[in-house]
């Protein structure tokens, strides 16, 4: 047969169908909860960690906190912020920002996932605040060349929370480290 046309061959991956990435809905996140923590998917939250730990409010008025057992990695760790920023632009303070070297996102990732860094989690679900920031939790895991099965939970907090019977945990809740 003839060669796709070059404009087939440059053409992005299509993602819907690709085995590496899936999305999750919340009894995805029920089920998790429900699984072994030794065997499940790491759950990475990309929120800032005040958010995280439920130590502010919720900037939409639902519940603070996270989901018992994910671990914290705010999107921002992953950026360096931009050499010169003009409040007056839209997108705020990392309007600009770039993404850190893939050895600079390799450690950051290690530090949160432990020893799971070093065998590169199977899968890891990624969660945020509304599906948006957990997106740049892939570009870096991508980048930093991690081959893990990526599943984004595109609800996030804003489903989780809104849901009544989903139990959250703050900073306050979390067990003593030892």
């Amino acid at each position: 047969g003839a060669p796709p046309p070059a404009a087939a061959a440059s053409a992005p991956p299509d993602v819907s169908t690709s085995s590496r990435f899936s999305q999750w809905r919340l009894d995805d996140v029920r089920g998790w909860l429900a699984d072994d923590p030794a065997t499940r998917p790491v759950l990475l939250d990309a929120r800032p960690k005040p958010r995280f730990d439920g130590s502010v409010p919720d900037p939409r008025g639902f519940r603070s906190g996270h989901v018992p057992g994910s671990l914290s990695l705010p999107f921002t760790e992953l950026l360096d912020p931009p050499a010169e920023h003009d409040p007056a632009l839209p997108g705020g303070p990392w309007r600009g920002a770039t993404l850190k070297s893939p050895d600079d996102l390799r450690g950051l990732f290690a530090a949160v996932l432990g020893d799971s860094a070093s065998s590169a989690p199977a899968t890891l679900a990624l969660t945020c605040g509304s599906g948006m920031t957990a997106a740049t939790l892939a570009l870096g895991l991508d980048v930093a060349g991690f081959d893990s099965s990526l599943a984004l939970y595109d609800g996030s907090w804003t489903e989780y929370a809104q849901a009544d019977d989903t139990p959250v945990a703050t900073a306050a809740l979390q067990p003593p480290e030892v």
